[in-house]
C-alpha cells in the first residue's frame, strides 16, 4: 500500500509538532523571566521566530499540494502542425508493415511526448488537406490519425512543397487570431512525416522552407521507407524509393531535426523539441508552495531551538 501523504503535508506535520514544543519553551521562558531577566539577548528574537513560523504553517495548511510557486505561462506554449504523407508510395512495404503505418506510429509518439503543445494535422498527396487546426484535444487528433492510410486520398502524386506552404498558412493564421489559447509568444513548428518522394521542383520546396524560416517556424521531419525502396501496391511496374535528401534540405534550412522513423529513440527528439523538453510547462519551474512554506516554518522552529541552546549557555555563563 502506498502512502497518500504528500511532501507538504509531511513537512507541515513536523512543523506543527515543532511549534507545539516551541510554544511550550516560550511559556516556560516567560515564567522564568518573572523571577530573573537573564534572557534579554534572545527573548524578543525567539518570540518573533515563533510568530513567523506560525504564520508559515497557517499558510501551508491553506495551500493544497501541487500548487506551483508561479503559474505556468500558457502563452509560451507551442503550436505545431503534423504534415502526414498519404500518397500511394506510403503503401510500400519496405518498412514493416508499410510506410504509412510507420508514419502513424511516429505521429502517435509525438502526440504522447509533446507536452502541452497544440497540434494540428494536414494530410497530403498531390494536394494538402487541413484535417484539424492546432488543438490540445489529443483524443480527437488520434482519431483522425487512425483513419489515415495511403488510400485516404484517391489522387496520386505527392507535393510536399504545397503541404509545407499550407502548414505555414495555418500557423500564421493561428498567430494572428491568438488561437484557442495561445498567442504569438509560443514557438511554432511543422513536423513532416513522409518518404520524401515528391514531384515538386527543388525551387518550390526551397521557397516553402525559406518562407517557414522567415516566419520563425522550425520544420522537423521524420522519414519513412528505405532508399532501396519497393513496389507500390496496385500500380503495376512501379517502384518507389525514399528520398531523405529532400526532407533533410528542408529541416537544415529552418534549423529543424531530421531523423528516420527506425532510428534510436524514434520521434522522441522531435516531440521534445515541440514541448521544450520533458516536463517543460512554458513557465518557471513549478514547485509546491505549501511545501515551501512548511519547510520555512520548520527552519524557523529549528532556529528557535538553536537559540534556546545558546540562551541556556548564556545563563550558565552569567551564573
Amino acid at each position: 500500500m502506498t502512502s497518500s501523504l504528500q511532501p507538504a503535508s509531511l513537512l507541515t506535520a513536523v512543523a506543527v509538532v515543532g511549534l507545539i514544543i516551541a510554544f511550550e519553551r516560550v511559556r516556560a521562558r516567560r515564567v522564568a523571566a518573572l523571577a530573573v531577566r537573564l534572557d534579554a539577548p534572545y527573548g524578543r528574537a525567539g518570540g518573533a521566530l515563533i510568530v513567523s513560523a506560525s504564520l508559515c504553517v497557517g499558510g501551508a495548511l491553506q495551500i493544497p499540494d501541487g500548487v506551483p510557486l508561479e503559474p505556468a505561462a500558457r502563452s509560451g506554449a507551442s503550436d505545431a502542425v503534423l504534415v502526414v504523407d498519404v500518397s500511394a508510395s506510403m503503401a510500400v512495404g519496405d518498412e514493416v508493415p508499410d510506410r504509412a503505418t510507420r508514419a502513424r506510429l511516429a505521429a502517435y509518439r509525438i502526440i504522447g511526448e509533446a507536452g502541452d503543445a497544440r497540434l494540428g494535422l494536414i494530410a497530403f498527396a498531390d494536394r494538402a488537406h487541413l484535417l484539424l487546426p492546432p488543438t490540445t484535444d489529443r483524443a480527437l487528433l488520434t482519431t483522425y490519425l487512425e483513419a489515415l492510410g495511403a488510400d485516404v486520398l484517391s489522387t496520386g502524386g505527392s507535393d510536399l512543397a504545397s503541404a509545407l506552404e499550407g502548414a505555414v498558412d495555418v500557423l500564421e493564421a493561428e498567430a494572428s487570431t491568438g488561437g484557442e489559447v495561445v498567442g504569438t509568444a509560443g514557438k511554432r513548428s511543422v513536423v513532416i512525416l513522409s518518404d520524401g518522394e515528391g514531384f515538386e521542383t527543388v525551387e518550390a520546396l526551397t521557397a516553402a522552407a525559406d518562407r517557414a524560416r522567415d516566419a520563425g517556424i522550425v520544420v522537423h521531419a521524420v522519414g519513412v521507407g528505405t532508399e532501396e525502396g519497393g513496389a507500390v501496391p496496385g500500380v503495376p511496374g512501379s517502384w518507389s524509393r525514399a528520398r531523405p535528401g529532400s526532407l533533410e534540405a528542408v529541416t537544415s534550412r529552418t534549423g529543424g531535426i531530421f531523423l528516420w522513423s527506425g532510428s534510436g529513440g524514434g520521434a522522441v527528439p522531435v516531440a521534445r523539441s515541440l514541448s521544450g523538453g520533458p516536463g517543460d510547462s512554458g513557465g518557471k519551474p513549478a514547485g509546491r508552495a505549501g511545501a515551501v512554506l512548511a519547510a520555512l516554518a520548520l527552519i524557523l522552529v529549528l532556529t528557535d531551538s538553536v537559540q534556546d541552546v545558546a540562551r541556556r549557555r548564556w545563563n550558565r555563563w552569567r551564573r
